[in-house]
């Protein structure tokens, strides 16, 4: 089995992440670069399984065509095909983890970027919204499909091809200005109402990145509800503002 190590190393922050509930049951996956030219994909259905992987069952991909290097017995995730470009197009991408994480999903949900409201998120902000519609986008695909790219290491579904082609877009224009920050911390993005993108230099930046964000946006919550928008405006223009019954 190739890439063990790599594989236990997977396995084990998975198993972290869905324990804080970072990941959850509702869908969600990994992807670890492990060569210059191989990744690591969780296959699919593995968190409807409580993230329950064998590490046999994690998917060797080619991250440039994406073909199937090792696998077990199931296809890599949906979000593999936009992995895979992200990892080819960036090489300081160590890691990303795309998850449903319940504060995050609430701004994405709502259509608002999370606002900054941490100084631990500081460094990442800002996390930008990318307004997709999962299901539009893939409704107006099998109306009327055009030429899209899915990878052998991937269930045949060129509609969720489609969406992952679109992501990748859109996240490879708001990463290309600052790559340089990939050195120090994550970059991230969240997808309308439907979860959380988080690419690091390395698993474990990833993940604690993530952990962060989802910190900010639990508080950033908390911080709007104990306000009451009693001015009318948005979080974003009350910055620096303390909240109620809280002194200079």
């Amino acid at each position: 089995m190739m890439y063990e190590r790599e594989r236990r190393l997977l396995v084990e922050t998975v198993r972290e992440l869905e324990s804080t509930d970072v990941l959850e049951v509702g869908g969600g996956a990994v992807g670890l670069r492990v060569s210059d030219d191989h990744a690591l994909v969780t296959p699919t259905g593995i968190p409807y399984r409580r993230w329950e992987i064998p590490a046999g069952e994690l998917l060797v991909a080619d991250i440039r065509d994406g073909s199937i290097v090792e696998m077990g017995t199931r296809l890599g995730a949906a979000p593999t095909p936009m992995f895979l470009a992200l990892l080819s197009a960036f090489p300081e991408i160590g890691a990303i983890i795309h998850g449903h994480p319940a504060w995050s999903l609430v701004y994405a949900a709502a259509g608002r970027e999370v606002p900054a409201v941490t100084n631990a998120f500081d460094k990442i902000s800002p996390v930008p919204l990318i307004h997709c519609d999962d299901a539009t986008l893939k409704r107006q695909y099998l109306e009327t499909p055009w030429p899209v790219f899915y990878p052998e290491s991937m269930l045949r579904r060129p509609d969720v091809a489609a969406v992952e082609a679109f992501m990748v877009e859109k996240a490879s224009a708001y990463f290309g200005p600052r790559r340089a920050e990939l050195a120090v911390h994550s970059l991230a993005f969240t997808m309308y109402r439907h979860g959380i993108v988080v690419a690091g230099n390395s698993l474990e930046r990833a993940a604690a990145d993530l952990a962060i964000i989802e910190a900010n946006a639990r508080t950033a919550w908390h911080v709007e509800a104990i306000q009451g928008r009693l001015d009318g405006q948005p979080l974003g223009d009350q910055a620096g503002s303390a909240p109620v019954g809280v002194g200079a």
